[in-house]
């Protein structure tokens, strides 16, 4: 597992160097989370991505990117994405060992209501 966490903080790494945003940079540490079925862990990055979803296209902002054109998302693309993610983070086959955590079940909660 060392190297899992050793690849995971790596990529985290490249995203942050290549200016992807915090989403880029969170999102392999949540495949990381859900295999230890940390589950404190897995509800802090749950969090991050969902507060962080718009960060995804942060890289087309970025100097190092400038020579290229990108297609820019509206408010709609990225509310779409948010109630995605909470959806799929929300799945009892994927998630179910977040049984119990508050931050989850309100989640839940929350995304059948809608």
């Amino acid at each position: 597992m060392d190297l899992a966490h050793r690849v995971a903080e790596a990529s985290s790494d490249v995203a942050k160097c290549f200016d992807m945003g915090v989403y880029q940079e969170m999102s392999m540490q949540l495949e990381l989370a859900a295999y230890e079925k940390s589950v404190d862990e897995t509800a802090r990055i749950m969090k991050t991505l969902i507060s962080n979803c718009d960060s995804i296209s942060d890289f087309t902002k970025s100097k190092l990117f400038s020579h290229l054109s990108f297609k820019q998302y509206g408010k709609d693309f990225y509310e779409e994405l948010r109630s995605d993610l909470v959806k799929r983070f929300c799945d009892e086959e994927t998630f179910g060992y977040m049984s119990g955590n508050i931050y989850w079940e309100t989640l839940k909660d929350k995304s059948h209501k809608k």
